[in-house]
């Protein structure tokens, strides 16, 4: 998603979203006091595989939120 306008990887992130019949979170790593990665373990529709991903997320005052780093 680098490189993309912010709109483009929220239009993208919600037809990932969308496409998948689920998800399960796999760990949760704490990187500082202000930044986290999740990891989840998509389900996908039937005959796809879902692999692990790790999101990102960073505190701004009281507010997480997606650092946009996907991997």
């Amino acid at each position: 998603m680098r490189g993309n306008s912010e709109d483009d990887q929220k239009r993208g992130l919600v037809a990932w979203a969308n496409a998948m019949n689920g998800y399960k979170i796999t760990r949760n790593v704490v990187v500082s006091d202000d930044e986290v990665q999740m990891g989840i373990q998509p389900q996908p529709p039937a005959g796809r595989e879902g692999r692990e991903e790790f999101i990102s997320f960073k505190k701004f005052g009281n507010d997480w939120k997606f650092s946009g780093e996907a991997h």
